[in-house]
């Protein structure tokens, strides 16, 4: 939820209407509040365990404020990576990387280039074919009730972001 506040406060703001700095500074306050220094990832609260999609939502809600080069940013891409290599995602992985797709192509260069194929080749191994129709079943999402439709959408958008499709991503 602290990522879809954090995303309107700052569309608002981008769209002209008034929101105090100090509103967004609290936001940003919260989300590093959530930073847990030894794993380099987010937790849900402060002090909880953190966690993929966690992690997702947190630094692209921080980059989403401004802070594209934060440290904790950096640690929390790693974080991404190192879940993705040790096959660590257990739980909300198609909504986690709703948000690790921008955040990642954010970040861009090496580790956008790294991360990409890497989800790339997991998203191919998983993909569905009945005829011409291609689809993802929410098979790594450990019995989360998504449905095929929802992650359909969310991995055909992270497939699209280096051919900028989508208007957001360009480049």
């Amino acid at each position: 939820m602290t990522v879809l506040q954090v995303v309107a406060l700052r569309s608002a703001k981008n769209a002209g209407l008034s929101i105090p700095q100090q509103t967004l500074d609290n936001a940003v306050k919260y989300v590093k509040k959530c930073y847990d220094q030894r794993s380099g990832g987010f937790s849900y609260q402060p002090g909880g365990s953190p966690g993929f999609a966690r992690t997702s939502a947190a630094i692209y809600s921080l980059q989403v404020c401004g802070l594209y080069d934060d440290l904790m940013v950096q640690k929390g891409s790693e974080y991404l990576i190192k879940s993705i290599e040790k096959g660590e995602i257990r739980e909300w992985f198609t909504y986690g990387h709703f948000y690790a797709a921008p955040a990642q192509y954010m970040i861009g260069g090496e580790i956008w280039k790294k991360w990409y194929e890497k989800v790339k080749a997991i998203l191919l191994e998983d993909v569905k074919a009945e005829k011409d129709i291609y689809y993802w079943e929410p098979k790594r999402d450990r019995g989360r009730d998504v449905g095929p439709t929802y992650c359909t959408s969310i991995f055909v958008s992270v497939l699209a972001i280096p051919y900028h499709y989508i208007p957001l991503y360009q480049r």
